[in-house]
């Protein structure tokens, strides 16, 4: 019987010990693609994963540009998922991208910077097999073979861009869109020559002619051989003294704070990272090209939760000429206690919620060591306790067969007595 009951308490503790076991899993994101090569009109769906305590994850590229934010409140991983269409109406390589910084359940962060490219080809026209009889024998004199679609290309990209004026800023990159030129107030147009990067593709210019004081965009269209098209421009800045009229920022620097998107003059709008839900302001440095150039902010206290946008107004020393900056932050909302409950699902986005207190004792090895002690005590407290009743009981059986021996010993002892007093009465008479 003792041996049986070790063994069911052995069982019991096992089991027990092992519901408790924790593989630590390092928090994680990841970005994939359903398919990675397909053609037009195929369904593709790109899935975001994160399995981290908190998450502060942006998206971008061609899918919804949007941050993905939380926290678990009792501090342990759990899975959030968000998915997305993305659109293959037209041939080209699309990329999705993420990035952003997660935490896992022992307090580690980790930057995450990943991202998945998505190459559409146009369908390939159906081959024509078709068949046809001759006269006579029936035999055909020739066979029809089939046709192969090319596949046109979707390049419409510029191998050079170049302009009849010094100053083009930044130098030509291909993966350039944007660029500025500064032109004194006698120079009404400028003569813009480029080439595609694809021989078959074809470019266009437009604005760079009649330019009035101030800012004028000159734009450049390029359509590649499939009907893809991509805009350069050139924002040329009239002023009789360009120096003057230059109200473009060297940087923008925001004091704990990082701007997603490298800073760029002609560029005029940013995207912070996401800020705490108690952040009542943000401390902005601007540095203008022209030191002489004047500078306003806007937007940048009193912010608010969810999406706020900063304004800075950039005013030239010739006081005519002006650029707008804009930086674009979120701020989170504030923590709440997290209601433990199933799985909740809204428009593709699924987010897994864990049991709190399971997950808890799992994410902490001292909440188990404790759980294995109080077991092992209460297996020990349980033996203890069969032992003592065990002795209780052997003790109980030898005081019975003591008291039976002593009840035997009285009664001899009583008829001998007895024998006694019948022999001195029988003397007597």
């Amino acid at each position: 019987m003792k041996k049986t009951l070790k063994l069911l308490f052995s069982i019991i503790t096992f089991i027990l010990c092992i519901s408790f076991v924790n593989i630590t899993y390092a928090a994680s994101a990841s970005i994939k693609a359903s398919s990675q090569s397909v053609t037009v009109g195929d369904s593709v769906t790109i899935t975001v994963t994160i399995n981290a305590a908190a998450w502060n994850i942006n998206t971008s590229g061609n899918i919804t540009v949007e941050g993905i934010i939380g926290a678990n409140m009792d501090a342990v991983n759990q899975t959030t998922t968000k998915t997305y269409k993305l659109d293959t109406s037209k041939a080209g390589t699309y990329t999705a991208s993420i990035s952003g910084d997660i935490t896992d359940a022992d307090d580690t962060f980790s930057l995450v910077s990943q991202s998945v490219s998505v190459t559409v080809k146009e369908k390939s026209a159906t081959p024509n097999n078709g068949s046809g009889s001759n006269s006579g024998t029936g035999s055909s004199s020739s066979s029809s073979k089939p046709t192969t679609a090319v596949t046109k290309s979707s390049d419409a990209t510029l191998k050079t861009l170049k302009v009849d004026h010094e100053g083009l800023t930044p130098s030509f990159n291909k993966n350039t869109f944007m660029y500025t030129l500064s032109v004194g107030s006698d120079v009404n147009s400028i003569k813009v020559t480029a080439s595609p990067n694809h021989s078959k593709a074809t470019y266009s210019v437009s604005g760079n002619t009649n330019f009035e004081n101030g800012d004028n965009t000159v734009t450049i269209t390029v359509k590649a051989e499939n009907g893809t098209t991509k805009t350069y421009k050139i924002i040329v800045t009239k002023a009789e003294n360009p120096e003057k009229a230059n109200a473009y920022l060297t940087n923008i620097i925001v004091d704990g704070v990082a701007i997603s998107e490298e800073f760029a003059r002609d560029k005029f709008e940013y995207t912070l990272s996401e800020v705490d839900w108690n952040v009542e302001k943000l401390n902005i440095s601007v540095f203008p090209e022209n030191q002489k150039a004047t500078f306003e902010i806007e937007g940048a206290e009193d912010l608010k939760v969810g999406e706020n946008q900063i304004k800075i107004t950039v005013t030239a020393e010739d006081k005519k000429t002006i650029k707008e900056y804009f930086l674009n932050v979120v701020k989170k909302e504030e923590p709440a206690v997290e209601v433990i409950g199933p799985v909740v699902e809204d428009n593709n986005y699924t987010e897994v919620k864990t049991n709190g207190m399971i997950d808890t004792v799992k994410s902490n090895i001292e909440y188990q060591l404790l759980i294995l002690i109080y077991i092992l005590a209460v297996v020990e407290f349980i033996e203890i306790l069969y032992l003592f009743f065990q002795l209780r009981e052997k003790k109980e059986d030898s005081f019975k067969i003591k008291s039976s021996r002593i009840k035997r010993g009285k009664g001899k002892y009583k008829s001998e007595k007895e024998e006694e007093s019948s022999s001195d009465y029988e003397n007597i008479e």
